[in-house]
């Protein structure tokens, strides 16, 4: 499958990106036609995992208790235990 005019969010310019039949990535820009061909209009297409949204949890905390320098769950959880809602 090819997905023609996808804007990379990296450069934030158009490419065709070919897409093999086990849905893996084999090459960008190299316009191969073997399959399906799909239009993305423009449309951005971001890296897999990227977390793209955020928590009530987080946004209702925001400036309470200390900097999470991990970034890691338990690091969070114990922020909210000690700093946040503290018994």
């Amino acid at each position: 499958m090819l997905i023609e005019n996808v804007t990379f969010v990296s450069d934030r310019k158009q490419h065709s990106v070919y897409v093999n039949s086990e849905g893996i990535v084999e090459c960008i820009d190299c316009r191969r036609k073997d399959g399906s061909i799909i239009d993305a209009r423009g449309r951005l297409l971001i890296p897999p995992f990227i977390n793209s949204h955020s928590h009530l949890g987080y946004a209702m905390t925001l400036g309470y208790g200390r900097k999470n320098e991990t970034g890691t769950l338990l690091d969070a959880v114990q922020i909210l235990r000690e700093d946040v809602y503290p018994k």
